[in-house]
């Protein structure tokens, strides 16, 4: 199976950049496709070295099958080792991505509370300042 674009276009990222959450479901999706890939080229290469077995206890393959077979094998192999590195570097990836989700919600979180503190100083300044123009229309009046 050839594999599916793994790393998103440029145009994507810029669209992406901004919103970790989004990049967090990408990195996911692609992790669970190398997952997919992963296992169906290691089913496949199980079915090649049963079929190798096989093909022992009936008298073997011809020269042409065992070297289709082998060279088959190692294409696998490479594949198999190839998109075991794209995982790592993806879980990675995803790692990074938790970590950053989780320090903007606590950005947000500490933000919220500031928002709050500041909204309350403005209320009782308001009401001071209220104070303030009553006294001063008491005084003049």
């Amino acid at each position: 199976p050839k594999p599916a674009q793994l790393f998103m276009s440029r145009a994507e990222f810029e669209s992406m950049k901004h919103d970790p959450k989004g990049i967090l479901e990408y990195a996911s999706k692609q992790i669970a496709m190398l997952e997919q890939q992963e296992r169906a080229l290691t089913d496949e290469n199980q079915m090649l070295q049963k079929n190798m077995a096989d093909g022992g206890a009936q008298g073997g393959f011809t020269p042409e099958q065992h070297a289709q077979l082998i060279e088959t094998a190692s294409e696998l192999t490479l594949d198999h080792n190839e998109l075991s590195r794209k995982y790592v570097d993806l879980e990675q990836v995803n790692k990074n991505l938790e970590g950053l989700v989780n320090a903007l919600r606590n950005d947000k979180e500490q933000l919220s509370g500031e928002l709050v503190k500041l909204k309350d100083q403005q209320q009782k300044l308001v009401l001071q300042q209220s104070e303030m123009n009553g006294r001063v229309q008491e005084v003049e009046g």
